[in-house]
This record gives structure tokens, sequence and C-alpha cells, in this order.
């Protein structure tokens, strides 16, 4: 690591840092004092920094953005919120000043029906290539996709319907948890929420708005299953991905397409928890294609302490 660091291969690449995820902790020490050392110059600290994040060891995440934060070790007027967006791109934020973790100690993969998407692809895009798409799942089913409420102008689509919470889950108080959004309004207006009631039911928090301009239909129907994510899949970037792996995921780490954009509920007013995420291409009813954006990410994140969900998209 020590070489790699001082080599600095792929430096100018998004993955330069990639080295140090989930670094074991006998070899944190010496980049945490390289970190501190009068010796090591101001760009070589800063690299330091974004290492020592990507260890997501909390007590060196917790000294890295102390000395970064005391030293100042970036020029931006708000360095505070600077560093917390670099926390949140491992899976890290701010709660009442102290430093967390927004994701569910669970990752899983949405496992499909061999059937549901189209096969009309290239090969190393048609969704049963790549091992991700052929995890062993397991043997519950939940409803997926369809309509919770038409509405010609803006429909409330239905996303997943847990029976029963999956364990592992930061989610408390409910036996059931119904998931969905206005599609239409995430893709114009950005971020939207909803207040979900004692059986798990949404309900949208704020007027519905008429929208003009898209015209996305609700997801086809089908049932999925959930499929334990290996640690080799552990964290997956957009870019790499290429289209090619499997991007529905309950739990763990978001994958970004932009920088990361926890969102905040609108009643506790605290950082919310990172719940799933939906790729584009899904079908939809008419057998057309569901977009997030330009074809890009829908993030769903959770507030447990007040039972909301939130949901905003990415794309290029």
């Amino acid at each position: 690591m020590e070489l790699i660091f001082d080599l600095k291969p792929n430096e100018s690449t998004y993955f330069a840092d990639y080295p140090w995820r989930n670094l074991v902790s006998d070899r944190i020490q010496i980049f945490k004092e390289k970190l501190i050392s009068s010796e090591t110059n101001i760009t070589d600290k800063q690299k330091l920094f974004r290492c020592l994040l990507e260890t997501r060891n909390l007590e060196t995440i917790n000294f890295a953005y102390d000395y970064a934060l005391t030293n100042k070790l970036f020029d931006n007027e708000n360095l505070e919120e600077y560093l917390v967006a670099y926390l949140e791109l491992v899976g890290f934020t701010k709660r009442n000043d102290n430093i967390e973790n927004y994701c569910q100690s669970i990752a899983r993969h949405f496992i499909f029906n061999n059937n549901y998407f189209s096969d009309d692809r290239p090969i190393h895009t048609n969704k049963k290539q790549h091992p991700t798409w052929n995890l062993e799942a397991d043997e519950t089913k939940y409803k997926f996709g369809g309509i919770l409420q038409n509405d010609d102008k803006n429909p409330f689509i239905h996303l997943v319907t847990f029976d029963e919470i999956p364990s592992g889950l930061k989610i408390s108080g409910l036996s059931s948890l119904i998931l969905g959004m206005h599609i239409r309004e995430l893709n114009e207006c950005g971020a939207i929420f909803y207040q979900h009631d004692n059986f798990g039911k949404p309900s949208k928090i704020g007027e519905t708005k008429e929208i003009a301009i898209y015209s996305d239909l609700p997801i086809k129907e089908t049932e999925i299953c959930l499929a334990e994510t290996p640690s080799r899949w552990t964290f997956q970037s957009w870019g790499s991905s290429n289209s090619r792996e499997n991007l529905f995921r309950l739990g763990g780490e978001p994958t970004w397409i932009q920088s990361a954009e926890v969102l905040v509920c609108p009643i506790s007013n605290e950082k919310m928890d990172f719940l799933l995420q939906l790729d584009t291409d899904l079908p939809d009813m008419e057998n057309g294609e569901v977009y997030f954006g330009s074809g890009g990410i829908c993030y769903a994140f959770w507030c447990d302490k007040t039972k909301v969900s939130g949901y905003i998209m990415q794309c290029t």
C-alpha cells in the first residue's frame, strides 16, 4: 500500500483511492502518521484524507475529519459542509455533531424473473451475463411494480411491498412497508417525501403536482426475490458497471452517479438512512422503459424516527 501511495497509479481516475477500501486496521496507522507529519506536502495530505475515508473505519474517519477541519486542509469557506460531502461519498454523514453511517448494515440484490427484462439488447448488457444478475436468491417473494393511485397527470406508482420487513434493515415499529412515489414529479421537480402510517402505507407530504413534461408510466408488475450481496460486489460504481451490472440493491452503499446527496427528513430535520436503489431500464406497463432522468438511478431513503421515505434520482 505504501508503494501504491508513492507511485500513485491511475491518479487522474475516479478509482485512484479504491485500494484503501476496508483497509485492515494494522495497515492504517502508517497513513495516519503520514497525514499529520510536517514533512508531508499539502497535496499528499489531501489525498491521504481521501484514502483514510475509504477505509470506512469509523475511528479513522473521525481522526481524518478532525485533522482536516482543525488544520483547514482544504481551502473552502464552508469547510465543514465540504468535508461532510466527502464523508457521504463513503457511507457516512454527520447527525447531531456525530459522524454516523447512513447505510443499512445489510446489502442485498434484487433478483428478477428471467423473462422480465427484454433480451433485445447487446449480449454484454442483456441483464443475464454479469454475475450480479445470477446470485442465489432467497425464497421469499415481494410484489414489485404496478400502481398505487392512478392519475393521468402524475400517477402514484408502486415500487415494492415488503409484507415482512427484511432482517437487518433499520426499520422499527412496522410489520410491513409499502414503497411508492410519483415518478413524473421525481424526474421534473427533484426530491419527494412520503409519510407512512402504522400499516406502512405511504401518503405524499405536500401537494401533488400536475406534470406536463414527463409521461413516465408505472413499472410493469412482477415479483422479486432478494439475494445476499457477495463481498466482491459490496461496492459498485456507476462508471465501471457500464450498464452490465445489476444495480438494483437493498441496503449497502448507494451507487452514486454524481456527488452524494443524503436526504434530510422534512419532519425530523435529520439526515435519513439510505434504503434502496433502482436502476433505469425497467419495463413499464405498456412494454416501454422506465427512466429515472435521462437514464440514471432512483435512491430511496428512510427516517425511522418519523416513518418517512424520501426519493431522489441522479443521471448523467
